[in-house]
């Protein structure tokens, strides 16, 4: 993710979520923001390949999120 945001991961994290975990975990977190009431969550991708992460995220972990 350094490589990515041109930062070390300890400055990213105190302006922005990071989470790099399994599915069924991103889900989990992804949930707790709309639990909370978020209405509107940016994903970006740390990585060199977006188009992959998209379609894993869209794949793997969108559909384990559920409204509240």
């Amino acid at each position: 993710m350094e490589g990515y945001y041109g930062a070390p991961n300890e400055s990213m994290s105190r302006i922005q979520s990071l989470l790099a975990a399994p599915a069924g975990r991103c889900a989990s977190w992804l949930q707790d923001f709309i639990s909370a009431g978020a209405q509107t969550v940016v994903i970006r991708f740390g990585g060199p390949d977006q188009t992959g992460q998209l379609e894993r995220c869209a794949r793997d972990v969108l559909p384990l999120v559920h409204d509240a």
